[in-house]
């Protein structure tokens, strides 16, 4: 029997992970398409964004069943738990991803909790990207999988597109979303200052919590040592990361998010909050901390010690391309389906 190319369709786009993970199978052999959403107006008054955001929702219902009856794939895979109704209502089978607010917050509220819900028990098989997720998300399906976040290393890599600069250049890589530990990252800039108040710190200006950093940013915005990044194309991140001397991530969650990977595939040093070595079969090469104070001091020594800063950048990159590396993610994610699927979707397909 001849066989046939694996043909997968990852349904929505959350933090780049889609994306990888599509790209990662392409390289595979495998046919792996990314759908993605028709895009709400944010322009609206509040009550008319809620009115189109709902139409628009119910007529993605449609439009995907187009694009199913139209295109024929062995593998329906889909990110962010609120969107699993696209799956369970065309009555396709479906893989789904959970990302973080949809089990942190949107499970909780009447309506979308239910649709997350249903959708939870539904699928075939249910991802979650963070160990933080763990207990959230196995409260409804005691089988999902903790899976990793899939990173382009070749995209985001060691080079060095600058010169060395004569001052340090801290980059707090998270956006100002809520569970990071705004304010807690915050202080931590002014403990660095307070102390090397040459630092030049960069960081993004927009965020869900952006009110926690609204004194901070009204206090600075005239601060020539502070560097605040608009919304960026992707593509624009590795440029970031490699001008930027060492990583402050997040010290709130305790988790490493794809910012911190991707700083980490840079061979840059991070500095975040980290609970969960224990979900790792090797512990990540990260400076861990808990408080503000923790993370000033720790920022200091790098600075103070280039060389360890060096050491340890290297010594993440090769962490995350041992365990992280998208096309690495991307084999694991063909056996699951291989192992959660019905046999007659997916035997006589061909992986390379």
């Amino acid at each position: 029997m001849t066989s046939k190319k694996l043909r997968v369709l990852h349904i929505h786009d959350v933090a780049f992970v889609a994306t990888n993970l599509v790209s990662g199978l392409c390289e595979m052999g495998v046919d792996a398409r990314l759908y993605t959403l028709l895009k709400k107006n944010t322009k609206l008054p509040k009550v008319l964004q809620l009115i189109f955001t709902t139409l628009l929702r119910f007529c993605e219902i449609f439009r995907l069943a187009q694009y199913l009856r139209r295109e024929k794939f062995d593998i329906i895979h889909v990110h962010f738990g609120s969107f699993a109704y696209l799956a369970f209502l065309n009555r396709v089978p479906f893989f789904l991803h959970v990302h973080g607010t949809d089990v942190r917050t949107f499970i909780h509220w009447p309506i979308l909790g239910k649709i997350i819900r249903h959708g939870v028990k539904r699928a075939r098989a249910v991802f979650y990207t963070t160990p933080d997720l763990k207990s959230l998300v196995e409260k409804v399906r005691p089988d999902a999988i903790f899976f990793p976040n899939p990173i382009d290393t070749a995209m985001f890599n060691a080079s060095v597109e600058t010169a060395t600069k004569t001052q340090p250049v801290i980059f707090n890589i998270n956006k100002i979303d809520r569970y990071k530990g705004t304010k807690q990252v915050l202080r931590a800039i002014e403990l660095v200052w307070r102390k090397s108040p040459n630092i030049m710190i960069k960081m993004f200006s927009f965020g869900n919590a952006i009110e926690e950093a609204n004194e901070f940013l009204s206090k600075h915005k005239n601060d020539p040592r502070l560097i605040l990044i608009p919304r960026i194309p992707h593509d624009d991140m590795p440029h970031h990361i490699q001008t930027s001397s060492i990583i402050l991530g997040q010290i709130g969650t305790g988790i490493l998010t794809c910012s911190e990977l991707e700083a980490m595939a840079c061979s840059k040093s991070v500095i975040c909050n980290f609970s969960y070595s224990h979900m790792y079969s090797v512990p990540p090469p990260v400076l861990i901390v808990n408080s503000p104070e923790e993370a000033s001091e720790q920022l200091h020594f790098l600075i103070e010690n280039p060389q360890m800063a060096q050491k340890t950048g290297e010594e993440a990159r090769e962490w995350v391309v041992k365990y992280f590396d998208k096309r690495l993610i991307a084999e694991k994610l063909v056996k699951i389906y291989q192992e959660k699927s019905e046999k007659s979707n997916i035997s006589d397909v061909a992986f390379a």
